[in-house]
C-alpha cells in the first residue's frame, strides 16, 4: 500500500530497497540485516528529500502508520517493510 508519495519517490524508494536488499542479505537468502536496511533507507530519504523518515523491518504485517507518505512492501520469508516520513 501506498499513501501520498510522488512517482519519484516511490522509484527512488525501490531502487534502495532493491540495493539495501542486495547488500543486506545473507548468502542463504532468507537472513537479513533489518537495521542495515531501514538505516540505507533512511539516510537516503533524508538526504534526497529532507524531514524526517523512518523505516520499520519487521515480520509483523499488520503495523499501521498514520503519515502524509508511506509505503509497505511484503518480502519473502514474511519480511516487511514499512517506510513513512514523520
Amino acid at each position: 500500500s501506498c499513501v501520498g508519495l510522488q512517482t519519484q519517490e516511490k522509484e527512488d524508494i525501490i531502487t534502495w530497497l532493491h540495493k539495501a536488499l542486495k547488500l543486506n542479505t545473507m548468502r542463504d537468502g532468507l537472513s537479513r540485516d533489518g537495521e542495515a536496511i531501514e538505516d540505507h533507507l533512511t539516510r537516503n530519504l533524508q538526504e534526497q528529500y529532507g524531514g524526517r523518515w523512518a523505516c520499520n523491518f519487521t515480520k509483523n504485517q499488520n503495523q499501521r502508520i498514520q503519515s502524509e507518505k508511506s509505503i509497505k512492501f511484503r518480502l519473502d520469508n514474511n519480511d516487511f517493510v514499512f517506510i513513512y516520513k514523520r
